[in-house]
């Protein structure tokens, strides 16, 4: 008998934003902000995850000056976080430090990382404030000179480089360069994606100098170095607006996106005339395990799909490598073993065609004990079968994969 899963939710006010602490990888740790229109009532709250007592429990809860929309882990450090904000007039971003009680400042490994058993209501370091505005310096907010012109998100680079983020608004994207120690930021490029307003964007993992971004219903690839469109996906969802969008993390030129119409999308961006497949507010790719993919919608739904056909390493093409390696040998080999090869070509394409056959992408999992729309849906930076979820009224839930579907990957992956 399966697990349900577990519950976090006792001091939270609404919530639209959940983020996986990447940099810890010993503990199911994530972060979780409020949307509450009274700004004193806003907190990020970090969570944390225990496998064997099946429960979660808060490890850290910082007080925040307005309501938050969008949290952005640092990739390595996990003391280090942005969260995009409105103040009421503007949207504002601010990197954010944890107190060392809950991490060590600094680059540090996994075992230098310390656990804190109850929560405590600490105030955040304010570090640094970078909006969109091209000139910034130690610890001031500037605005985004419109709420008509919000911010979006903040990415960090994918590669680690820890002094280089991209911010995102409905008109451009920046480049950010972080001064000494934290203390300041400059933006030091700005990029005009064509098209009207733009949306979420994601930095490709696989290129370090290729960002793309939601345009209404595009989704617009940037090389960086030329400032030029070099791919975009027109009309990707069928004249809806494009929701959220994600890099597969394992192969190259593969994205999976969702929009308005209700549709998940997988594309090579290589040929976006058509998307490859055609399955919600938010997707998100397993890291490791690149054919699960979460998705979830503002029906209250969190979906947990494998989806083999365009995995890194699909069970199609491992039968090709062999039928190609087993040729090469019949290329090579004498007369007296040419009929055992012949006999072991015939028995694997054979074979084959029972093991495209039996792989389907299926959906496996579907969660129904959120109560209002999902937002956020994050994978855990610690085990790769552990997966969160935080709806509007503020409930997040920690899932994990179904032992049997583990089971099936690793067989594959093996």
């Amino acid at each position: 008998m399966e697990q349900e899963s577990a519950v976090y939710g006792q001091r939270l006010n609404k919530s639209r934003c959940l983020a996986s602490v990447l940099g810890d990888h010993r503990h199911h740790r994530f972060l979780v902000g409020t949307l509450s229109l009274n700004s004193s009532d806003n907190e990020v709250h970090l969570i944390d995850y225990s496998e064997e007592q099946h429960d979660v429990v808060s490890v850290g809860l910082f007080r925040h000056p307005h309501e938050v929309w969008s949290i952005s882990a640092h990739p390595t450090r996990p003391d280090l976080f942005f969260t995009i904000y409105n103040t009421g007039s503007e949207f504002e971003s601010t990197l954010w430090q944890m107190p060392d009680t809950i991490y060590k400042h600094g680059p540090q490994d996994d075992d230098s990382l310390e656990e804190e058993e109850e929560a405590e209501a600490l105030n955040l370091q304010k570090i640094v404030s970078p909006t969109l505005q091209p000139q910034l310096t130690n610890k001031f907010v500037i605005q985004t000179n419109e709420q008509k012109n919000p911010l979006h998100c903040i990415l960090w680079d994918p590669s680690g480089v820890s002094d280089r983020v991209l911010a995102i608004d409905s008109q451009n994207v920046k480049e950010y360069r972080l001064g000494h120690e934290l203390q300041d930021a400059k933006c030091v490029n700005t990029f005009n994606v064509p098209g009207r307003r733009l949306g979420t964007g994601r930095w490709d993992p696989h290129h370090n100098e290729i960002v793309a971004v939601a345009a209404q219903t595009k989704i617009r690839q940037v090389d960086m170095r030329s400032n030029e469109t070099v791919i975009s996906i027109d009309n990707a969802h069928d004249q809806q607006r494009v929701r959220d969008f994600e890099y597969n993390p394992n192969k190259l030129y593969y994205v999976a996106s969702c929009g308005d119409d209700c549709k998940i999308k997988f594309w090579d961006v290589r040929s976006t005339k058509e998307p490859i497949r055609t399955l919600a507010t938010s997707v998100k790719f397993n890291p490791h395990y690149d054919q699960l993919l979460l998705s979830s919608s503002t029906d209250g739904l969190v979906n947990l799909w494998n989806i083999p056909t365009i995995s890194s390493k699909s069970v199609s093409e491992e039968v090709e490598e062999e039928l190609e390696q087993i040729e090469k040998e019949l290329d090579l080999s004498a007369a007296g073993s040419e009929d055992d090869l012949k006999s072991d070509y015939t028995a694997t394409s054979g074979a084959s065609k029972v093991r495209v056959a039996n792989m389907s992408d299926t959906l496996i999992q579907s969660i129904d004990e959120h109560q209002e729309s999902v937002y956020s849906i994050a994978w855990s930076s610690c085990n790769s079968w552990v997966f969160g979820s935080v709806s509007y009224e503020g409930r997040v839930l920690i899932h994990q994969v179904k032992h049997s579907e583990k089971l099936k990957i690793l067989d594959v992956q093996l």
